[in-house]
């Protein structure tokens, strides 16, 4: 979300703003933050993946990750939709140790069940031959086109 700031108050929110961080630094932190842009975010695959407690608003854009599926308070801490409950969800976590724990341990399962698993990979290779059978299905109907 874009919050807009007026000139005079800038100076207010400026010790909020802080440098760039790679991912790297970032997956040191015990603790990310997840929005959305304009469409799905592309940095939601990872930061399941980093043992990290993901906070996030109810995703509202879907992609292979099938963001739908991801449930609050078992893989990510939800937040509300403008994250103005971000300090008490934060409040909690640092209170909650074991159970961020276990959303972290549940949200990076759901990734290596998606993406790493046997499973994943029986499934990725299954998309790929059938995505080569259609492409040899049209080189067969351009052959018999140029054959005319």
């Amino acid at each position: 979300y874009l919050v807009y700031v007026s000139s005079e108050d800038e100076d207010k929110y400026e010790h909020l703003i802080g440098s760039e961080l790679s991912v790297e630094r970032q997956l040191s932190h015990k603790y990310v933050l997840n929005l959305e842009g304009n469409d799905v975010s592309t940095a939601l695959k990872w930061m399941l993946l980093s043992n990290s407690v993901v906070f996030m608003p109810i995703p509202t854009c879907v992609s292979w990750a099938m963001e739908e599926l991801l449930r609050p308070w078992y893989h990510y801490v939800p937040l509300q939709d403008d994250i103005m409950d971000l300090f008490e969800k934060m409040h909690w976590c640092m209170a909650h140790d074991a159970e961020c724990k276990q959303i972290s341990l549940h949200a990076t399962q759901y990734m290596n069940d998606l993406w790493m698993s046997d499973q994943a990979s029986m499934d990725g290779k299954l998309v790929l031959q059938k995505m080569m059978s259609r492409y040899d299905l049209h080189g067969k109907m351009l052959e018999e086109c140029k054959d005319d």
